[in-house]
């Protein structure tokens, strides 16, 4: 199965990448490979394998080892080495997430410094997959690098693209039971699909309205859509999340279905409050025995296993929570976690949303 592997950070020199992604490192769980950061007014790398650093730029007046030099800074030629072996030995037994940080000048201009290492990760990324191989290019030289290391296929992101919480409102289902479009069924003014879409907004970074390549919707020029991948259609919810994955996978990502209208934004509040504090994913609970997958938020530390568990035939957001470490929160009200289904619980709603009015 051909999951995307390959993606760029990119963006302006001294804008904080490198820092955003090593505040993102923190909280993974198997990542590898190297960030460029400065401490003490001096670039080091650090090896996130070991979170040890290694000495990389050098003072030609207080030390006269070899270098590499681009412009005006020197870097040590003992310390590339060094890195470079911490990026092999992660290809050996590669985590979930392996970073370069950078492909910079001496790559592109000069063929030198991690040129070779990044041809190599880049090779060994473009094979059948599930882990991650991201790098990092400033914007200025993102055109360039594209075209020397053959990367037209890589996914694109920003420094406010790591660390996100973003959110998928369901609306790709195909309603048989219902015999309409669940997601514009209104009960509060408006379309559940448009009235999630805005209260969900309100507390995340990128909301967007997921759909099935086959669904007959009428399009709003003013909200975020995110369609099915075509090797995820027909799988459900877990096809959204997957197609999500493919566009971020650096990010969280909370899955809010259209058929529960008797919800309250408490219960969106705690979702969003206790995803935004935890490094695992958190679903809502009748019993705090039985994850509601579809009203979820799943952790990037998650997306590889996810992905190896579909990639084996599992469809099934609800078994594969139950198989790793998820943090159940639970609702005040079980009525509450009732999906509408049918026109007689859609009836059934509505007298006792009118009631509750």
């Amino acid at each position: 199965m051909s999951f995307n592997r390959i993606y760029i950070l990119t963006g302006p020199i001294q804008t904080g990448k490198s820092s955003q992604l090593w505040e993102w490192s923190k909280q993974t769980k198997s990542v590898a490979g190297l960030l460029s950061l400065v401490q003490d007014k001096t670039r080091v790398l650090l090896d996130l394998s070991s979170n040890s650093t290694i000495e990389f730029e050098v003072d030609l007046n207080t030390n006269h080892e070899a270098t590499l030099q681009i412009g005006k800074f020197h870097f040590s030629q003992k310390g590339l080495e060094k890195g470079i072996q911490c990026l092999k030995n992660a290809l050996n037994s590669p985590p979930n997430f392996l970073v370069l940080d950078e492909i910079g000048k001496l790559e592109i201009e000069q063929s030198i410094g991690f040129h070779s290492i990044a041809l190599e990760l880049i090779h060994q990324y473009k094979k059948p997959g599930s882990e991650i191989l991201l790098l990092v290019i400033r914007d200025t030289l993102l055109e360039k690098a594209i075209q020397k290391y053959d990367l037209q296929n890589a996914i694109v992101l920003h420094k406010n693209d790591i660390l996100s919480l973003n959110a998928l409102v369901l609306a790709g289902g195909e309603s048989k039971r219902m015999g309409t479009d669940k997601s514009s069924i209104t009960y509060f003014q408006k379309p559940q699909d448009m009235l999630l879409y805005e209260q969900l907004s309100a507390y995340c970074d990128t909301v967007y309205i997921s759909i099935s390549s086959s669904t007959q919707k009428d399009i709003k020029t003013n909200f975020l859509y995110l369609t099915d991948e075509p090797m995820f259609s027909n799988s459900g919810p877990i096809g959204a999340l997957l197609s999500a994955i493919q566009m971020n996978p650096f990010c969280t990502w909370m899955l809010w279905a259209c058929d529960y209208p008797l919800l309250e934004k408490t219960e969106m509040e705690m979702l969003i409050l206790a995803a935004k504090n935890s490094n695992q994913s958190v679903a809502l609970s009748k019993n705090l025995e039985f994850p509601e997958p579809v009203l979820a938020s799943y952790h990037y530390n998650v997306f590889v296993a996810l992905r190896n568990s579909f990639a084996t035939g599992n469809q099934s957001l609800f078994s594969f929570l139950k198989n790793i470490d998820c943090t159940l929160t639970q609702t005040q009200s079980i009525e509450k976690l009732k999906s509408i289904d049918t026109p007689e619980e859609r009836n059934w709603a509505l007298q006792i949303i009118k009631s509750n009015a």
